[in-house]
Formats: structure tokens, C-alpha cells, sequence
């Protein structure tokens, strides 16, 4: 037997699916004329009492169901069909009616003389709503908003609860406007329409490439230390701000604002024992785009002072 259930739209409150009972067999919520799709002409069937007002469907505000189920064949009635309300007015005067409470569905339906009443919550029974949870996701990027096949980005079906996505590296290009969507599958397969996102524009061109060399490659404390700025823009543009920052350093060469300048030459402070320092460079493009980089420098003791003295004679 093929997997069957009763699923609600939790965007519109519709219900679909089928249920069985072994008394009275297959229970259409939404297709009501058994063509395997839900459509106008399930709300025309002859002699209907819901003609054009049959579906079944839970009001997202106040949590109440209205609308028809039907019974496709009677197990126990020779082949006959026949409907159950959902909520209604009852002979009495008294409503009744099904509603959610939680994730549960409580309360009567009406099913004919037939069938008679359908409680839905009892002692060791009840109809429990589960709400299904993301199993899969698809995200594509283009250049152009229509999305033509084969979009730029492509993910494909990922098998993943994941509400974030990445581009991977290299896919797209600078200086263009892009438009992305996505849809979703849940824990029952089901799968969702397309959800445009907001479009995005890409940088103009790539930032800054930072890199930078010293020598000596292990200074000791105190001995001059000078660095080579080899960082590379793009863009036409031209680096137009250089911001070193030492750690337990002071400034050689100039003497003064070697923080700010290509290539500075300093001195690391003392050390108890071979340690590593800090130096990061950030570059600043004319265009105001600007990137970071740090090492670590490995920096000895100061060295041994030598002093010349005469021999003994």
C-alpha cells in the first residue's frame, strides 16, 4: 500500500490528502472526485452539498476548520459515497466543529445518518497535527532575472535543514547585478513554489591582495627590522593608505610614523626568550577598498654584545 495522509497548507489553511477507516474506507480531503488532482471540478460535483464551497480548510487566525471531507466509497454500504461537515449547525441549534489546539484537532463532525458523529479527540485516540520541517533546499543566481537554464549558481536538490547559503568562491563576477531564489522540500517531500530574494550587486573589482616580506627573516630584539610591501590592487586603482601595527615595537625608520608609510623599518623590543610577534598590514585602494593581513614574525634575544680589549701582555 502506498503511503497516504492529511496535510494542511500552512500558507493557506487548505486541506489535502487522504485518510482511511476500516469501516467506512477512503476519506478525500480536497479531491473529492478521486482524479488524483485537486481542481475546479471537484467543487462541481453532482449532488454535492457543498457545490463551489467544498474544501476543506483551517482558518490560520482562529484555528477553526470549515468545509466538506468525502467519503469515496462506503465499505459498508454496497459502493455508495457521501459526505462529512466539518463544522455546521446541528439539529438542536448547537454547533459544532473541529479546531486546532496545539498540534491537535479536537472536537465533532457530522457524517450522515450513515456515518453518524466523528469525534476527533478521545480517550486513547486523537489526530495530532506534526508539523514537517525542512529536509532539502535549492538556491540559483543569475545575471538575468528570468533565470534561464542552466542558471549561473546552480545548487541543485541539497539534502540539508540549512537556512543559509554561500557562493562559493570564483562563481560570480565584479561588477555585476545579480538575482537570486530558492525553494524548499519538507520531511514529506513536499516541495514549495520559487521565493525571489532581493537582487545584489558584486563589487566593482577585487580588493586589495595583501602580502609583505622582512629581513632579517629572525630578527633579535633590538636588531633593525625592515619590511617590503609587495601588495597588489585591481581596478586600474592604486593603493592610496598603507597601517602597519607592530607588536612590541618602536619605529626605525622614520623614526615617527612608520605605521603609515610603504616600507618601515623597526626594532622589536626585548625578549626573555625566542617569542613570536604580531605585524599586520592593512592596504586601502584608491577606491576606499581595503583588505588585512597579519603574521607572525619570530623574533630571538637581543645578541651578545662583542668588546674588543687588548692582550695581556
Amino acid at each position: 500500500m502506498s503511503a497516504y495522509s492529511v496535510k494542511i497548507d500552512s500558507a493557506n489553511g487548505n486541506f489535502s490528502g487522504y485518510a482511511w477507516s476500516s469501516r467506512i474506507g477512503w476519506i478525500a480531503f480536497g479531491d473529492y472526485n478521486a482524479d488524483g488532482k485537486i481542481d475546479s471540478s471537484d467543487e462541481s460535483i453532482s449532488g454535492a452539498p457543498c457545490s463551489g464551497n467544498c474544501r476543506a480548510k483551517l482558518n490560520l487566525s482562529n484555528n477553526q476548520v470549515t468545509g466538506w471531507a468525502r467519503v469515496l466509497r462506503y465499505k459498508s454500504f454496497g459502493g455508495d459515497r457521501g459526505w462529512i461537515k466539518l463544522s455546521g449547525t446541528a439539529t438542536n441549534g448547537s454547533t459544532y466543529g473541529i479546531y486546532k489546539n496545539g498540534n491537535n484537532l479536537e472536537g465533532y463532525v457530522w457524517g450522515s445518518e450513515n456515518i453518524g458523529w466523528i469525534r476527533f479527540n478521545g480517550t486513547n485516540y486523537g489526530v495530532t497535527v506534526v508539523v514537517p520541517t525542512q529536509s532539502a533546499y535549492q538556491v540559483q543566481v543569475d545575471s538575468d532575472p528570468v533565470f534561464p537554464f542552466p542558471a549561473e549558481v546552480d545548487t541543485g536538490k541539497v539534502a540539508s535543514s540549512g537556512r543559509t547559503y554561500t557562493v562559493p568562491s570564483g562563481k560570480l563576477n565584479y561588477g555585476m547585478t545579480y538575482y537570486w531564489r530558492a525553494k524548499i522540500w519538507d520531511t514529506e517531500n513536499s516541495e514549495s513554489s520559487w521565493v525571489n530574494g532581493p537582487s545584489f550587486g558584486t563589487a566593482a573589482h577585487q580588493y586589495p591582495k595583501v602580502d609583505f616580506e622582512w629581513t632579517p627573516k629572525t630578527p633579535s630584539a633590538f636588531e633593525t627590522v625592515e619590511f617590503k610591501d609587495k601588495s597588489i590592487v585591481y581596478g586600474g586603482t592604486s593603493i592610496s593608505d598603507w597601517l602597519w601595527t607592530f607588536q612590541d615595537a618602536i619605529c626605525k625608520t622614520p623614526a615617527t610614523g612608520c605605521e603609515t608609510v610603504q616600507n618601515p623599518k623597526i626594532t622589536f623590543n626585548e625578549v626573555a626568550e625566542k617569542s613570536n610577534k604580531s605585524v599586520s598590514l592593512k592596504v586601502t585602494d584608491s577606491d576606499g577598498f581595503s583588505c588585512l593581513l597579519n603574521k607572525s614574525i619570530p623574533v630571538n634575544v637581543k645578541l651578545p654584545e662583542i668588546k674588543e680589549v687588548a692582550p695581556k701582555k
